[in-house]
């Protein structure tokens, strides 16, 4: 009786832990898509400067709510993204609008892909 009371206990803790860090990955990409949303209504009202700023202000955002995504997802996804997300600034910096805004949609594109793929939908699964 007592391994089945360890076992059940162990199967509530795993639940937990994947809940919670699900939930933390939607949080964290939904926060990012939104940070990313105000990036590119300023390139679209031509706010260059502000656009400039924000950019800076995505990639250190980026950092810091990803740094615990390798925890329990392929570090390849996310360095994937990394590599879309650290050009940004660079590219409003030398005035090339044409190249960041194609960055921008792949980059919003990718965490879209990352959270859809990351939930526990069966088309997920199979």
């Amino acid at each position: 009786m007592k391994r089945l009371i360890i076992a059940a206990a162990l199967l509530v803790i795993v639940a937990a832990v994947c809940v919670v860090s699900l939930g933390v990955q939607v949080n964290n990409t939904q926060y990012l898509l939104d940070e990313l949303e105000q990036v590119q209504q300023a390139y679209d009202d031509g706010n260059i400067e502000l656009c400039r700023t924000l950019s800076r202000d995505f990639v250190k955002t980026f950092e810091e709510k990803t740094k615990h995504f390798p925890l329990f997802m392929r570090h390849a996804d996310i360095q994937k993204i990394e590599e879309t997300v650290v050009p940004l600034p660079v590219m409003i910096a030398e005035g090339d609008g044409g190249h960041f805004a194609a960055q921008l949609a792949v980059c919003r594109n990718q965490l879209e892909k990352l959270s859809n793929v990351e939930t526990p939908l069966t088309e997920n699964i199979f």
